[in-house]
């Protein structure tokens, strides 16, 4: 029996001694010691009911915190319960309703009728941030020490590679060419970046080779960045945990998100920026402007605009209202273009001295002294 059920010898005599003394009864667990449970099966119930079969009012999906709130119990206690029955609301695969009022609408066919009388809010072409090298110096390291051991190289692939976060999230390891130093991106957020290559950095190299060492297992079609749970060891007075410990890792499932990770990050680079302040803020970057900050760079180094815009996966339409945001950056890049212009003429010296010199430089000063005289009751003075 036991070389049957893969348990020990005293384990099926524990088992045999009480079947005599209270036969099937015997067989069920009896109460653990410990902390009582504290949580019904009704509340339990009552939780499972409102995750499956009812939806917040602002928002797609219940989080533990919508929840908890909602039902009186605790935000530990919620995790508990959706753990023990392996739901994740947020890693739902159904079809989910917008709640973008044009939407609604477009499904109606209703949008057309009143789109004529409808203003739109004009788009801000301002939004965006750059990083500096010193925030960027500042970021990088706090990410190295998050408990997310991912974290690091996913800030450092969205610098580098100027890759939006569903394209760095969903990346498998079949879209990664080592040998040619480029990676493939798969579905992207428009037609025009689907599938576009990006060559890979020498940093960016070096790191995703050491992370490709910690799957020696790893498969074409697992993702880069699989779903797994990260732990802490140690403690911070400030900032909490230290380190990283990273167990449960499917990879097959890409990981859920760096949400939690990257604001700590954020906020450690901020303390980092500014050690004298007595509370800190955070570093002011949303992930989005990890992308914006790798296209700044490539502008300011003198790229032409049509090769950003490849990397970037822009279409036609957006690469031109792009061309007017980024407009303000490359003004050292078109000096240089001007003055390379300039020096593809040849430019008699001599030649200008005379022209300033002749009667015909001395006609055109004249003429234009003469126009530039003000004007008296708005007509020309004349004698």
């Amino acid at each position: 029996m036991a070389r049957r059920v893969h348990v020990a010898l005293a384990t099926v005599g524990k088992w045999r001694q009480r079947f005599v003394l209270l036969r099937v009864d015997g067989l069920l667990d009896e109460p653990r010691p410990g902390t009582p449970r504290r949580l019904s099966d009704a509340a339990v119930e009552r939780v499972l009911a409102r995750t499956l079969e009812s939806q917040p009012q602002a928002a797609t999906h219940w989080s533990t915190r919508s929840l908890a709130q909602a039902t009186g119990l605790s935000q530990s206690s919620i995790s508990r319960i959706w753990r023990a029955f392996s739901l994740r609301p947020h890693r739902s695969q159904a079809f989910k309703l917008s709640r973008d009022p044009r939407a609604i609408l477009r499904k109606h066919r209703m949008w057309g009728n009143i789109q004529p009388d409808v203003k739109m809010l004009r788009t801000r072409e301002d939004a965006g941030k750059a990083l500096t090298q010193e925030e960027e110096t500042a970021l990088l390291k706090e990410c190295r020490e998050s408990r997310s051991r991912s974290l690091f190289v996913v800030v450092l692939m969205a610098l580098d590679t100027c890759m939006r976060y569903s394209e760095v999230r969903l990346l498998q390891w079949s879209q990664i060419d080592f040998a040619a130093r480029e990676l493939r991106v798969g579905s992207s957020k428009t037609e025009h970046g689907d599938n576009r290559v990006i060559p890979i950095s020498q940093r960016l190299h070096v790191v995703l080779e050491f992370w490709a060492g910690i799957f020696p297992q790893r498969k074409p079609g697992h993702f880069v960045f699989p779903f797994e749970k990260c732990g802490g060891r140690g403690k911070d007075k400030l900032f909490g945990f230290k380190g990283a410990v990273a167990y449960a890792t499917e990879p097959t499932q890409p990981t859920g998100d760096w949400k939690e990770a990257w604001e700590h990050a954020k906020r450690r680079a901020g303390a980092a920026l500014n050690p004298g302040a007595k509370n800190p803020k955070p570093l002011v970057c949303r992930f989005h402007d990890l992308r914006h900050t790798g296209c700044t760079r490539m502008l300011q180094k003198g790229v032409p605009f049509s090769v950003a815009a490849v990397i970037m996966g822009w279409s036609a339409s957006t690469a031109v209202r792009m061309a007017k945001r980024y407009s303000h950056i490359g003004h050292a890049a078109r000096v240089e273009a001007i003055d390379k212009l300039a020096s593809a003429t040849v430019f008699d010296s001599e030649g200008a001295r005379k022209w300033a010199q002749s009667s015909r430089a001395k006609k055109a000063s004249g003429w234009a002294q003469k126009w530039a005289q003000p004007e008296v009751g708005g007509f020309e003075q004349t004698n």
